[in-house]
Parts: structure tokens; sequence; C-alpha cells
């Protein structure tokens, strides 16, 4: 499955929900100027964040003297490269980035863009090893956070393979939740957004408040690369839902609310005319191709993702009953079964099966 920002899906739900528009504006223009804030936080409480280098479209195109001495200065086989459109393109075009290329490939990247004058800067940096990926939201109640092996954007995407870790802190009881494999990641990150003044942001109990996005490593630590402090991305229930043990297929709550309707596997967008209103939606995972299948749609349910990826933030703002993380759904469910979805606890039953 293909990689989507969050403001590629966001453009797609404005069409769905153009009463939302300036909310959802509000997100994509934070998206695209995170890395202010970012540096901002780094200079005011020290969050650890990733050192990039930006350059024009220009500055490749002709192998500036600036670029050049980059590269010389910061060697390495594997750099990550995002290209940013100008303003008055971001209706049209999406940001470009790619991850852990060569500096050849750095330059084919930058050469291949669709109208290169229609990019106001290209950043550069080395590539960071991730170990583990994370997601955190810091909230008036207390902090979620999810953890992952592996590369962070496969738990912004919902695309992950390897388990999903939920940690918490409540803290009206200042408890931490968490598994022994991600403890001291979740105590150490935590302790990355700790503030007091001055800063700029507002906080909880100490804490910058908003939705983060990082990387971990044993050897290089931490390196956070989003902060997000609009209502859409901090939209979590709390307190946080736990699934009941009960017989009957689970997951994670991702937008509350039960409704009742028949199922439609969905395997690729070739399956999405099948959706009628009403329907529940059981997919590995949803892309913004989707969007208009999910506007007829009552809910979803997928086999993939968190409580933080895109599609489950998505979900929320559209009001649609979704529960995640299933492993299971598209095999245990069959196109035509009628059955209820209870995305506040996070289970499906089935109500009634197709006969063979």
């Amino acid at each position: 499955m293909s990689s989507y920002s969050m403001s590629e899906w966001l453009q797609g739900v404005k069409q769905i929900a153009p009463q939302r528009s300036p909310m959802l504006q509000d997100v994509i223009e934070q998206d695209l100027s995170k890395w202010g804030r970012l540096q901002k936080l780094h200079e005011q409480i020290g969050l650890p964040i990733e050192q990039k280098s930006d350059f024009s479209v220009q500055d490749f195109l002709e192998g500036s003297v600036p670029l050049r001495e980059f590269f010389r200065k910061s060697p390495a086989s594997r750099y990550s490269i995002k290209a940013e459109p100008k303003k008055e393109f971001e209706q049209t075009l999406f940001r470009i980035r790619k991850h852990g290329i060569s500096k050849e490939g750095c330059y084919a990247l930058v050469s291949s863009l669709p109208g290169p004058e229609r990019f106001r800067v290209v950043t550069v940096w080395t590539t960071f090893e991730t170990e583990v990926g994370g997601i955190m939201l810091v909230g008036e109640e207390g902090i979620l956070i999810e953890l992952t092996r592996g590369p962070h954007h496969t738990l912004t995407q919902g695309t992950n393979d390897s388990e999903i870790v939920r940690c918490s802190l409540d803290f009206s009881t200042r408890k931490l939740d968490a598994g022994s494999a991600f403890r001291q990641v979740a105590e150490q990150a935590i302790q990355q957004v700790r503030t007091s003044p001055p800063c700029e942001f507002p906080s909880a109990q100490g804490f910058v408040k908003g939705y983060f996005e990082f990387l971990y490593a044993p050897q290089q630590g931490f390196a956070f690369i989003d902060f997000n402090t609009t209502q859409v991305m901090n939209s979590v229930p709390w307190p946080l839902p736990s699934p009941k043990e009960v017989e009957s297929i689970r997951g994670i709550p991702a937008s509350p609310g039960i409704v009742q309707g028949k199922v439609r596997v969905i395997t690729g967008t070739a399956d999405l005319h099948k959706v009628e209103r009403g329907d529940i939606i059981v997919t590995a995972m949803t892309d913004p191709s989707y969007l208009q299948a999910i506007a007829r749609a009552q809910g979803i349910i997928t086999d993939h993702g968190g409580m933080l990826c895109h599609p489950a933030i998505v979900a929320r703002e559209l009001q649609k009953p979704c529960i995640v993380g299933t492993k299971v759904a598209t095999q245990a469910l069959k196109d035509g079964e009628f059955v209820e979805l209870n995305a506040t606890k996070g289970t499906v039953h089935v109500l009634h099966r197709n006969e063979p």
C-alpha cells in the first residue's frame, strides 16, 4: 500500500465534508509547517529533533556549492528528502518525500519533480536508523503513546505488520500503564516533552500538549518529527477504552459508536463500488481513495492500525464508528453478513451469517 500524508487524507475529507473545511485546512497548514514548531520546542525545552538542511530546486538542478558542501559534511549511504509545494499549488500538489535513498537518488528525485517551479523548498537530512517508531498524544487527562518496531510511518498509515504496543499515563493516578517490552522507551519519550516556563505552547501537568511523532534507536536516542496542536489531530476519547474479553472479533476502539449493517470486504479500490449506504467496510487498511465509500458506510473495521494512525483520526473527524487492529477481520467476516460493530468497546458480533 502506498504512503499518504495527513494533508492528502484531509484534502479528500474536505470534498465529502465541506462544512469542516476551515478546521481541516488548519490541520493541513500545520502539517506543512511542523518543522518550525519542532524547531521552537528544540530551542525552548531541548526537544531532540532531526537536523535538516533546506535548499531550492535550482540548488539540485545546478549542483550548487552549498548543496555539494552539505553532502561533503554529511557523508552517508542513506538520506531522506522532502519537496514542499508552494502555497498556491497546495491544492493540486502534495509533499513528495523519500527515505533511505542515496545521494544520487536525491538528485534524481528533484529532477523528476512535476514542474520544479511549483516547489518552494527541498529538505535533506541523514536517514535516522529507526528501531522503534512512536506516536504520542498529550492531553488534559493524560498521555497516550503507541509504539511499534520499525519505521514510524507504519503507525501513521496503519500498515504495520509488527505489534502495536499502547502505553498510557493517567494524570489522575500518575500511573504509567506500559508493557515491559517498551516501558523504558515510553518513560523516556514522556520526559522529552516535559516543560517549564518559558515555553510558548500550552501544557498539561508539566508536559507540552499536542500530537507528536518520534523515532527511537538505542545508539541515537530520540528524534521528534511532528508536533501538531489542532483539535482534529488531538481527538482521542478519555478514559481510554479497553476491549472486554468476549467471544467475538476484537480490535482497538478508534472512533466510538454502535452500528449494525452488512459487511463489505474490500481488498482494493476495485471493490469500493460494492459499498452501499449503511454498509460496514471491512478491509486490511483504508487510504484516501476509500473516502467516497467511507461517506456511504456506517462504520469501518480494519486488520491493521492503531488509535493514532491517520485513518483512525479521519474516522473520528467524520464520526464514523471504527475499530482497527483486529488482525483477522478480513478473514473472519464475509460479504453480506449482518454484524453489530461496537466501536466503543472494540468488538464485532455476527448477527446473521451467510449460509454456505
